[in-house]
């Protein structure tokens, strides 16, 4: 049986259908979530695959194919699916990206079919709320000291959440932070947020100075990824205000916990080095690790071998 690809912009109506199929399984990864495919889609262009009962997100701009969203396919079907890609040479990393470790584990003859490996700079850092709430321990203790320099040179700051009435501040604030001037792909994405923050579900939060100002020296927005677990889809903070990022991780605990979540996701590291100190440097409780999963058949004429990747460069 050949498999008749066909391929659609991913869309906001799409929600409804996207979500039902991932609430099938499990998925700690920040990147199997509608929202998280949204946003981005403004700056990578998505589109999404059907087929087998699944949807296969597809990132043309990066040439990035996604394990498949909905019920696990069998492995011939889900080398159907791939061949769909690599014989029309849309693939530019010759793998199925973010695929569950459970896929492997409950289909164990997809092992005759697909090869596994991984790029630790893909893995998710996931945080205990409670811990980071308590930043108690000694790993926490630079993190602790900077909250406590922050709280006592702005014994008036204040939080709010994004809503109506300070959102056009919020995106303003954010999309005039300075790293986002220079990535065009986030100030995409952070634009299409703002678009639709709550038709996405999504939270955020805003941190003031003092009970007077209206010029925010941090926000974050936060993004559902399942009952008990919340990512920091995008984070911006003044860097000349001592402390005001690590009040702002305490803030955004706080507000994840009232949102009833237990984990926080604060995604990849992309094998840069400040970044990757600065994930660690709060403690993780754990990675998500994101599987590439490799078929063993050849497809197409001089398919590049996946060996030697390094970490796909996605800008979340």
């Amino acid at each position: 049986m050949s498999f008749d690809l066909g391929m659609d912009f991913l869309k906001l109506s799409d929600k409804t259908e996207i979500e039902s199929l991932l609430a099938e399984r499990k998925h700690r990864g920040c990147e199997a979530n509608f929202a998280t495919l949204y946003m981005w889609s403004a700056a990578y262009g998505t589109k999404i695959a059907r087929g087998f009962g699944c949807v296969a997100p597809f990132n043309p701009k990066l040439g990035v194919l996604h394990f498949p969203i909905g019920k696990f396919p069998p492995p011939e079907n889900l080398e159907k699916f791939y061949e769909a890609f690599e014989t029309r040479k849309l693939l530019k990393y010759h793998f199925f990206y973010d695929t569950p470790k459970a896929y492997l584990e409950s289909l164990p003859e997809a092992e005759k079919f697909f090869r596994q490996t991984s790029e630790p700079a893909e893995f998710d850092y996931l945080y205990s709320v409670e811990k980071l709430l308590e930043m108690r321990g000694g790993k926490l203790r630079k993190k602790r000291n900077l909250v406590r320099q922050f709280e006592d040179s702005r014994p008036d700051f204040r939080t709010e959440k994004i809503s109506p009435s300070n959102m056009e501040g919020a995106k303003n604030f954010m999309l005039n932070s300075p790293e986002v001037r220079h990535f065009p792909d986030e100030n995409a994405a952070i634009q299409r947020a703002f678009e639709n923050f709550f038709e996405l579900g999504l939270e955020g939060i805003l941190l003031y100075p003092d009970t007077n100002s209206n010029a925010p020296i941090g926000a974050a927005i936060l993004n559902r990824l399942d009952a008990d677990e919340w990512s920091v889809a995008f984070e911006k903070s003044v860097h000349s205000e001592r402390g005001a990022s690590q009040e702002l991780v305490l803030a955004e605990s706080r507000a994840i916990a009232d949102l009833g979540g237990k984990l926080m996701n604060r995604e990849q590291d992309l094998g840069e080095e400040n970044l990757r100190h600065a994930k660690e440097s709060l403690d993780p409780l754990l990675k998500y690790e994101r599987i590439r999963l490799s078929p063993m058949k050849p497809f197409g004429e001089n398919r590049p071998s996946e060996k030697g990747v390094a970490a796909i460069p996605y800008s979340m």
